[in-house]
């Protein structure tokens, strides 16, 4: 019996995109929870898939490193963007504009 894969996992285990597992086929099955029918792909083609984008198992294995260490790092805060009201600064004082005379 082959073992198979579901698309999620494939892509968060091997570091592909969907675009990666087009050329890929599956089957589909019915997903335990009762939602959508999950895609299920062979788990050795979805691993040769990602040793060809990534240049071999070493390389991938690497990469699966370099993105472990990536989420780890804590993220630079960049200055927050100031964004503009709707409201005039006039309205958010208590006073009204009156349009006229």
């Amino acid at each position: 019996m082959q073992d198979y894969i579901a698309k999620g996992k494939a892509k968060t285990q091997y570091l592909l995109t969907d675009h990666d597992l087009l050329p890929l086929s599956y089957h589909k099955e019915q997903n335990d929870r009762g939602y959508n029918c999950m895609k299920m792909y062979r788990k050795w083609e979805v691993e040769q898939t990602a040793w060809q984008k990534y240049g071999g198992p070493v390389a991938f294995q690497a990469a699966k490193k370099e993105k472990r260490n990536a989420a780890k790092q804590p993220k630079s805060q960049s200055p927050k963007k100031k964004v503009k009201s709707s409201m005039s600064k006039a309205q958010t004082d208590g006073k009204h504009l009156s349009m006229g005379s």
